[in-house]
């Protein structure tokens, strides 16, 4: 497995006023540089001057047939044109990246990707990438320059996200450096557990790879256990103890980590089921209600404000004409 390509690098579209712009534009970017040209400056100011140079305004919505412009103009590159929803997926093989446009309708406000933008549902464009292992990545660009991004994300959710969407695309190509991680250490996953959680058990051992014989071993684990979030299972060496080529991976400190499948000897737990665990349909519906009502409360008080503002002569006068030409 690998962490995100070598060359990426995380760039906000927050402005000093705390607000989101440019979604396209530095998820674009993020693409850009991983896929074609890492030389390009990895900040929100290039981000702008790419959105300058395909001649769209400073603030609005763009898509990323906008994006190609302003690539071509900005870099003299004609990328390829954008991938439909029902081939993203498809098209982004591993050890590909890409930027996607999506609606953040698809999950809700106490979703775990709606975390920046609680309120947002609206179109938004992601960075996406698959490593040669398969796993999938998300950088969202709301979240702020340090934030822990990327993050794994399921092909359920990426499809929620592009079919939320009417003419979700992307832009796709291979990214041009992963980290140098031997190639018998690049396993695909061969079950995918989305939310499952387990204990590592005490003194078992931890490492980069699933292999018996990895030469870097994170750590060995002590009492209690080590509790972990569970991404899947890959093939790795054959446990002496088993017969079994199973090992459970996880995300920790910005890697990958892996242990043989006897290290985590009780069953993982699945994600409750039946049970409002904050991600329901009904509390997601609830939630947002909840800040309609606030967002029409502060637009009636500031309507009431301003129909208690004193009239000034100008609108006085206006006032009076308008009411004496309708009694003509």
């Amino acid at each position: 497995m690998s962490t995100a390509p070598v060359t990426h690098i995380h760039i906000s579209e927050r402005e000093p006023d705390g607000s989101w712009e440019d979604c396209t534009w530095d998820s674009g970017l993020e693409f850009y540089r991983d896929a074609y040209d890492p030389s390009k400056p990895a900040t929100h100011a290039e981000a702008q001057k790419l959105r300058a140079a395909s001649g769209e305004p400073p603030t609005g919505g763009s898509n990323l047939t906008n994006f190609r412009h302003g690539v071509h103009v900005r870099y003299q590159k004609t990328l390829p044109l954008p991938t439909p929803a029902k081939r993203i997926l498809t098209d982004l093989k591993p050890g590909y990246c890409s930027t996607v446009q999506g609606s953040m309708s698809a999950f809700g406000p106490l979703h775990r990707l709606s975390k920046y933008d609680r309120n947002f549902n609206g179109a938004h464009a992601i960075y996406l990438a698959r490593t040669p292992g398969g796993v999938l990545l998300w950088c969202d660009p709301e979240a702020p320059t340090a934030a822990a991004v990327p993050v794994v994300v399921s092909e359920a959710e990426v499809t929620q996200f592009v079919n939320a969407l009417s003419g979700g695309v992307a832009l796709v190509a291979p990214a041009l450096k992963w980290p140098g991680v031997p190639e018998d250490t690049v396993e695909p996953l061969t079950q995918y557990l989305p939310g499952w959680t387990g204990t590592v058990k005490p003194t078992a051992n931890i490492r980069s790879a699933p292999h018996i014989t990895a030469t870097t071993k994170l750590r060995v684990v002590a009492a209690p256990g080590e509790p972990v979030v569970l991404i899947g299972t890959v093939k790795g060496d054959v446990d002496p103890d088993n017969g079994k080529n199973i090992w459970y991976l996880w995300w920790k400190n910005n890697r990958y980590e892996y242990t043989a499948m006897d290290n985590i000897p009780l069953l993982p737990k699945p994600p409750a089921g039946g049970v409002d665990d904050g991600y329901t349909k009904a509390t997601q519906d609830a939630a947002v209600a909840a800040q309609k009502a606030a967002d029409q409360a502060a637009i009636d008080a500031a309507k009431a404000e301003a129909a208690a503002a004193p009239v000034t002569e100008r609108e006085r006068i206006a006032t009076a004409e308008a009411n004496r030409i309708k009694a003509i």
